[in-house]
């Protein structure tokens, strides 16, 4: 498997998963800074041009952290990252995606770009 990542994004939770799960992965870094993830190379394999995005051995490409995880979940069953009844899955589900629609993606928009929730230079900062 190969990851496509970058350091500091919500790739390093698939980084985790990975190494929690113990199965050998290769790692090809982007700099989303610089514009990697805009590079035809890179939209050639990931049209969407984002990170995290999973090159499966079987030549199938997975993005978006919560498809990815569940996959890594359901095909590692051994790891236990995923409960096995429908209601634990069901709320497993639930929680990854609060942790992404609302934490991941508020403290991004917060950390990233604070004139979008104050105007002056002070109420940014404290923001």
């Amino acid at each position: 498997m190969k990851l496509f990542h970058a350091p500091g994004a919500c790739s390093d939770g698939i980084v985790l998963l990975l190494d929690i799960i113990g199965v050998p992965y290769e790692i090809h870094e982007l700099d989303v800074r610089k514009g990697d993830q805009r590079q035809p190379d890179y939209l050639a394999i990931n049209p969407k041009g984002k990170v995290p995005a999973l090159l499966r051995d079987d030549g199938r490409l997975l993005t978006e952290f919560p498809a990815i995880a569940f996959w890594l979940a359901r095909k590692y069953p051994e790891a236990e990252l995923l409960p096995t009844d429908p209601d634990g899955e069901a709320r497993a589900l639930e929680l990854l995606d609060f942790i992404v629609s609302s934490i991941h993606m508020r403290g991004t928009a917060l950390v990233q770009r604070p004139s979008a929730f104050a105007s002056s230079a002070e109420a940014q900062e404290e923001v």
